[in-house]
């Protein structure tokens, strides 16, 4: 199962308690002092020759998301850092028990987000407790990168570079898709917006790269369809329990009824590799990043598939309802 990326934004800025501030500024300033040019990193003896392969594709890819894509340039991802461990930050994200709601946090200027970034497991731990004692579900999730669409150019880090080729275009594209549109208070839409980019241009930088019949544009075309059974998966769940809140039956008894849908959930996903204990809060952070796919992909058809005509029309959406206005513009209602 795929690892999110996050969107940063909210936890820069002020309105947070200084303790959370602090240690997110902290963090972030760890991984800045550290990072190096990718141009250096080819030179570095520290790194693998496989690791090295990882950041020229970075440039390979990056060119294509300016060059091709029409995305907003920039200089994320311009470098990259030293990284321990698979999870660069943490993810706590939260619901209600009895109807498929996210728990929000809010943040001057940014908005509302339904998930909170740490840089420390134990801290992102504590956070969930927190919200488990108010009665709410809860999950941690690792995200394998972020963006801070501010003035910072976000590093690489050095945990993608052994990625397979399509995998690390889909998660770099979709992260710097973040630099070219945000809409505050709908971060489900700008998520799914940067899957459906980083997904769908990562086919078409693996087509032009190396070709139909690659072995590369044919192992990223395995894992999309693996990712689409899991998401296929959580969509059925989403569903059945979304029907199951729309009942006027006890509290308890929908508990109990809910329970039964997640561990039949779970059994359906462990047959597609994916080990996970299901509540409310890990269905919503799953939505967050692939609500409506196709609608974006009807979009990007409308204009013959041509992504900078599909990010200007991403971009001029109306920002008190981008799902619905997208939905217009492909006469969906």
């Amino acid at each position: 199962m795929r690892k999110p990326a996050l969107l940063l934004a909210a936890t820069l800025f002020s309105g947070c308690s200084p303790a959370y501030v602090l240690h997110v500024a902290s963090g972030h300033a760890r991984l800045l002092w550290s990072r190096q040019s990718l141009e250096r990193g080819l030179s570095d003896p520290a790194l693998s020759e496989a690791q090295k392969r990882g950041l020229a594709r970075v440039a390979e890819i990056r060119r294509f998301a300016f060059e091709r894509i029409g995305l907003e340039n920039s200089r994320d991802y311009s470098s990259y850092a030293h990284v321990d461990g698979a999870g660069l930050t943490f993810l706590v994200s939260g619901a209600e028990r009895l109807r498929l709601e996210p728990y929000l946090w809010s943040f001057p200027v940014a908005g509302s987000f339904p998930y909170k970034g740490f840089f420390k497991k134990d801290k992102a731990l504590r956070e969930k407790r927190r919200l488990e004692i108010k009665g709410y579900d809860a999950h941690v999730g690792a995200a394998a990168a972020y963006n801070t669409p501010l003035w910072f150019s976000d590093p690489v880090p050095s945990t993608l570079l052994d990625e397979p080729v399509g995998p690390l275009a889909a998660l770099i594209l979709h992260e710097l898709s973040h630099g070219s549109f945000f809409f505050k208070d709908h971060a489900s839409f700008n998520e799914s917006a940067a899957t459906f980019i980083g997904e769908t241009a990562a086919e078409d930088f693996l087509r032009e790269s190396y070709g139909l019949g690659s072995p590369e544009l044919d192992q990223y075309r395995a894992w999309r369809s693996s990712e689409a059974a899991v998401a296929q998966a959580f969509d059925r769940l989403y569903e059945s329990l979304e029907r199951l809140y729309g009942l006027r039956l006890a509290p308890e008894e929908v508990l109990r009824r809910r329970e039964e849908i997640f561990r039949a959930g779970e059994r359906d996903l462990a047959g597609l590799g994916v080990e996970i204990r299901l509540n409310n809060a890990v269905l919503l952070a799953e939505r967050t990043y692939r609500r409506d796919l196709s609608l974006f992909q009807r979009a990007h058809d409308r204009r013959g598939r041509r992504w900078p005509e599909t990010i200007r029309l991403l971009r001029s959406l109306n920002p008190r309802d981008p799902f619905g206005n997208l939905r217009a513009s492909v006469g969906g209602g």
